[in-house]
């Protein structure tokens, strides 16, 4: 008799949350605690290496000559990640999306050019980062870094575009990239 060989190469994985007794399983739950330990030793470990934040020159002026500096924050007074937050960011920055054509006109079905409601979402979130400085969990101030940074790359190489075509339009030229009809 022959023994059965197990195809290794494909494996299935289980990865729904409850059981059939409607309980959490046990293998998630562990890599929950897993998961969390792992994010409050990041949360430390950048605590411990990041700088402590400068006062604005107010908090300065405020205080005494003389005097030590308040304490820096501990790991427990550090902020701590905002779901929402993240989620607040989200929905700025797909509505960005689709004022930069990123998206189709649910009525039209066409993709729009809103410059002036893009560069009002670059503006709250310039604005964002200036409010919340010294607030936000570190994974949420890179994320914010972030799109703010792909933001604005994508704005100015729209409007560009946008400049270029207003220009073309205004000469009776074609586009740049469009060939000329014989």
């Amino acid at each position: 008799m022959s023994k059965e060989k197990h195809d290794e190469s494909f494996r299935v994985v289980d990865r729904r949350l409850f059981g059939e007794d409607g309980q959490l399983r046990p293998d998630v739950a562990e890599q929950e605690e897993k998961d969390r330990a792992a994010a409050v030793q990041k949360l430390q470990a950048a605590a411990s290496v990041s700088p402590p934040p400068a006062l604005s020159a107010t908090q300065a002026g405020a205080q005494a000559p003389g005097t030590a500096a308040p304490a820096t924050p501990s790991t427990a007074d550090a902020p701590k990640s905002s779901r929402h937050f993240r989620m607040l960011l989200g929905l700025l920055a797909n509505q960005a999306e689709a004022c930069l054509g990123g998206m189709a006109d649910p009525r039209t079905g066409q993709a729009f050019l809103d410059l002036d409601g893009a560069r009002a979402i670059v503006d709250i979130f310039d604005d964002l980062t200036e409010r919340t400085r010294g607030n936000l969990a570190a994974e949420d101030r890179q994320i914010l870094l972030d799109i703010i940074g792909n933001l604005k790359v994508t704005y100015l190489e729209m409007e560009k575009a946008a400049a270029a075509m207003q220009a073309a339009d205004a000469a009776g030229a074609a586009p740049p990239g469009a060939r000329a009809k014989r």
